[in-house]
């Protein structure tokens, strides 16, 4: 699962096509949103949104995969360019950190609970 891990981070750097790392059932936690969002199509075009309403994206720092849970600590940084939270694009400059904790099977990720990100961004782009 890390190699498997290790591409899901690479292609959420480079931008592609994250469906394919998620379980069907996967589950996807921000806390601060007060939804949780289900489902790998679901949770990839959520995650897509967020992406999608900044030019810019995370920065790894620290990176720890074991054989059940991963977690990956990261600073988003970019230019806020499109709708995020009902916000819509500011121009402004962000540089927040955040931290995701993983669950993973055999069949992929099976949730992703996201710390940080929603009240980091919020409190920049207000």
């Amino acid at each position: 699962m890390s190699k498997s891990f290790m591409r899901y981070l690479d292609t959420v750097i480079e931008g592609g096509d994250l469906r394919p790392f998620f379980t069907e059932d996967v589950e996807l936690v921000v806390h601060g949103m007060p939804e949780i969002v289900r489902g790998r199509d679901e949770v990839a075009t959520a995650l897509d949104a967020m992406h999608g309403a900044f030019d810019g994206g995370p920065e790894p720092r620290a990176i720890v995969v074991g054989d059940r849970n991963a977690a990956a600590e990261a600073v988003w940084v970019g230019t806020h360019t499109g709708t995020f939270a009902g916000i819509e694009a500011t121009g402004r400059q962000v540089r927040v950190p955040y931290a995701v904790l993983y669950d993973l099977t055999e069949d992929g990720i099976s949730s992703l609970r996201i710390h940080g990100i929603h009240a980091g961004l919020m409190e920049q782009l207000r």
